[in-house]
């Protein structure tokens, strides 16, 4: 299995086409709605919308214009979903505002790589949310741990581990589909 790492995908990014660029942003966007919906958050139908439109874009179906409409209501959407969910909210509101501005970028490869990096932003804080749950069930029980300073060494411990766990799937990830681009080239 090939190895893939940040500076390697940026060097693939660059040889995509746009159309291929912009739709890989896309990619990062519907991973990232994915993580709302795996969390219970409410995904809106407007932020769907916004990566459908995103879409057609991409392939000449849709105009700037639409395109700047549905960023608009994305962006709602991604402030509505800070606004009402979990602790972690916010790195992924600022990771799904970077994803939506990725796309409608002029340089579709730039927008490529900014939505690369938040794609992959929003997987570690998803996955920390994971650890965030592992508190809240610390300070409803504390006596699960033999002290506060074990927890304490454990939760970074954890924190650093599903931080780790998550670039490295979500790099995985997306060396394999920029992979599947390119051969379509």
């Amino acid at each position: 299995m090939q190895q893939y790492n940040e500076n390697a995908l940026k060097v693939a990014i660059s040889q995509l086409t746009e159309e291929q660029a912009r739709l890989f942003a896309c990619d990062c966007a519907d991973r990232i709605l994915a993580f709302w919906v795996e969390y219970g958050a409410p995904v809106e139908a407007q932020a769907l919308e916004s990566v459908t439109v995103a879409r057609r874009f991409a392939i000449g179906e849709a105009t700037a214009a639409e395109l700047d409409a549905a960023r608009e209501e994305a962006y709602w959407s991604a402030y509505h979903f800070a606004a009402v969910c979990w602790e972690p909210s916010e790195h992924v509101y600022y990771a799904t505002l970077d994803v939506f501005r990725a796309v409608a970028k002029t340089d579709s490869r730039e927008g490529a790589v900014i939505a690369m990096v938040a794609d992959i932003k929003a997987a570690i804080h998803a996955a920390r949310y994971a650890i965030y749950q592992e508190h809240r069930l610390f300070l409803e029980d504390p006596t699960a741990f033999a002290s506060t300073e074990t927890f304490g060494r454990w939760s970074q411990d954890r924190h650093s581990e599903v931080a780790r766990e998550a670039r490295e799937a979500t790099v995985r990830w997306q060396g394999v589909r920029i992979a599947e681009y390119l051969r379509e080239q």
